[in-house]
């Protein structure tokens, strides 16, 4: 319990350290980005330890890792001092999202870290492979962690969503068996309150009452971090005899064949890892047998599952980078412009300002950091990124071929 309380405490540290930066870069969401500066937190002490490390000028280790922090939370502090009135009236303001939004976080924290507390062993499917990289990143000083199965080689795998959970774990001091299931239920809590705080933002785009916002939010909160599909339903239906047998045979899922009441000694499915089949829908049939086993997994299954591996890990900064997208496409085409005088004072000449080319470094960071974490979110984030660019160029230059290209 007081392991659990401290990784709390230290998400919520780092998450009001990293604050003010989104505060600053996020202008055109109603909650400056406060859903998802947790994720960039975690993130921004991951590369600066990561880099620094690489690069040879200072080892990743616990004194490190509280240093970076400090300084992050050190030059917050500076900023959020010299913008007091403003921060205090924005607290004022959007008071009811931001309890929301810490409401969201402490209930799936809490309730995860209760799952984890029921279900601790890390002992099947990937989560010894997973265990195996997030201990040999705990235990990297240098960056690039070895690899497990190779000695005297680097992990030739996507691994900074273990480095950036073992940044955590190293500040925290806990052990990496107990951190590994504390890094289990930060990160569906992370995904809650970054999804809850995206369509909050998107819904209060354009209209005034916060409550429409908080009611969408919650509303995408269900949707991703709860919600499946529909082959739950279907075991219940098969075990209490609803549906008929060519129903089944349309539907085609392993191992849900048709109704079957006599089998069931309950109105609930009881057989051993009957949910996992929830990830195998799609499926080719030879003989009345499957041949595929096509994986279909969803964050519910992934979150029950334990398994820490790249695709579950990406999902916060995953939306963490749809934040700064959503920032991007709202903003004036020339919000990062500055005005600065032409030569001999003559005209004005415009230049991109601070914030344009902190915004530009912190989208770019964040883009890399989801291909280190899991390659495969790479290519849809890029695409994402240049249909945004599409779009701010048509609208400031009126379409066109040349103008696009």
């Amino acid at each position: 319990m007081l392991d659990a309380l401290w990784w709390l405490l230290l998400a919520e540290v780092i998450g009001l350290a990293a604050f003010p930066l989104a505060y600053y870069l996020l202008p055109q969401l109603k909650d400056r980005g406060y859903s998802v500066s947790k994720a960039l937190g975690i993130l921004l002490l991951g590369f600066v330890s990561w880099i620094l490390s690489v690069l040879h000028l200072v080892p990743s280790v616990q004194p490190t890792l509280w240093v970076i922090l400090l300084v992050m939370a050190g030059l917050s502090g500076r900023y959020v001092w010299s913008r007091r009135r403003e921060f205090r009236d924005f607290a004022v303001r959007e008071r009811g999202a931001l309890i929301a939004i810490e409401a969201v976080f402490l209930i799936f924290f809490v309730g995860w870290a209760i799952f984890r507390a029921y279900d601790p062993a890390i002992d099947h499917t990937e989560q010894p492979m997973d265990f195996a990289f997030f201990n040999a990143s705990i235990r990297s000083e240098v960056g690039q962690p070895q690899d497990p199965w190779m000695s005297g080689e680097s992990i030739s795998y996507y691994y900074f969503g273990y480095w950036m959970m073992g940044a955590v774990s190293e500040l925290s001091g806990i052990g990496s068996n107990i951190s590994y299931n504390l890094a289990m239920a930060l990160i569906p809590a992370l995904v809650a309150a970054g999804i809850f705080g995206l369509v909050y933002n998107m819904a209060r785009a354009d209209v005034p009452r916060w409550v429409y916002g908080v009611v969408g939010g919650l509303g995408a909160v269900v949707l991703l971090g709860v919600v499946g599909n529909l082959e739950g339903v279907l075991e219940f239906m098969r075990l209490n005899g609803m549906g008929s047998q060519g129903f089944y045979d349309w539907v085609r899922v392993d191992g849900v064949n048709g109704p079957n009441p006599e089998a069931a000694d309950s109105w609930a499915p009881r057989e051993f890892w009957w949910w996992f089949r929830a990830t195998r829908v799609i499926n080719t049939f030879e003989g009345g047998q499957g041949i595929d086993y096509t994986i279909q997994e969803f964050p519910f299954f992934s979150f029950m599952l334990g398994d820490m591996h790249p695709h579950v890990m990406v999902i916060p900064f995953g939306i963490l980078f749809l934040a700064l997208c959503w920032n991007w496409l709202r903003s004036p085409t020339n919000t990062w412009l500055v005005p600065v005088a032409g030569p001999n004072g003559a005209g004005a000449l415009s230049r991109v300002g601070l914030q344009g080319y902190a915004t530009v470094f912190t989208m770019g960071l964040v883009l890399g950091g989801l291909a280190f974490t899991n390659m495969w979110d790479g290519p849809t984030a890029v695409a994402l990124f240049l249909a945004i660019a599409v779009v701010k160029v048509y609208q400031s230059r009126g379409g066109g071929f040349s103008g696009l290209v």
